[in-house]
């Protein structure tokens, strides 16, 4: 939805609201809103007003000459006025300016399960592909910031996941640069290993590794990738 003030030829207000719908590889679904105000400048000079033809001067018939003793000559007749000259055409409006449109950060969030073995760091086939689709759906975009963060969850040492955690986000930002193209200079990567949980205690009981712990845990363990940037 957007909304466009013309304050002068040059200068036009713009506001607009955009509401985008994520869903990605995972499952996880939600919306992100942005509302933007911007003010967009037509280069190149005004179109300079029109000006209207002058009217054609009227036409006079004048008296012949005549001697003093001649009868008085005759009154002269003006011509008629000549027609209005039409209406000038109207200027055309301001040619309209496009702007490449900022866009909210997108954050998607990937299961750790679906790109990597247990306790590894290397991206597997399965979560080759899923990055792949990822990058696919960034064609076209301007970046600014790619954070990626890795996590774990809450079972094992403090400083073991934290390793892991680096190890994991390390590995998506090279296969993004490596094969999906995107640049290297844009990314910031970083582990914060169970500092960040998406679950609680009070959602996942226990401190012991059981097979039910785990698979409760399973939001836990992900890596985040935030893009910023813009499409035009």
């Amino acid at each position: 939805i957007g909304l466009a003030y013309e304050m002068t030829e040059a200068w036009t207000l713009r506001l607009e609201g955009e509401r985008h719908r994520v869903h990605d590889a995972v499952g996880n679904k939600g919306h992100v809103d942005l509302i933007s105000l911007g003010v967009v400048y037509r280069f190149g000079a005004a179109s300079p007003p029109p000006v209207a033809a002058a009217p054609a001067p009227a036409i006079v018939v004048a008296a012949p000459a005549t001697p003093p003793s001649a009868p008085a000559p005759p009154v002269p007749r003006q011509a008629p006025a000549p027609a209005p000259p039409p209406a000038p055409m109207p200027a055309p409006p301001p040619a309209l300016v496009v702007a490449p449109i900022a866009r909210a950060p997108t954050k998607v969030s990937f299961s750790a399960d679906s790109l990597f073995d247990f306790d590894q760091t290397s991206v597997k086939p399965a979560g080759q592909q899923v990055l792949d689709k990822f990058v696919s759906d960034l064609r076209g975009v301007t970046f600014e910031t790619i954070q990626v963060t890795g996590h774990t969850d809450r079972l094992g040492p403090k400083a073991y996941n934290m390793t892991l955690s680096e190890h994991r986000a390390q590995a998506v930002s090279a296969w993004l640069v490596r094969t999906g193209g995107l640049p290297t200079q844009k990314i910031v990567t970083r582990g914060v290993g169970e500092s960040a949980p998406l679950t609680g205690t009070q959602d996942c009981h226990g401190t012991k590794a059981t097979r039910e712990l785990i698979a409760c845990l399973q939001p836990d363990r992900r890596v985040d990738v935030e893009v910023t940037g813009t499409r035009p």
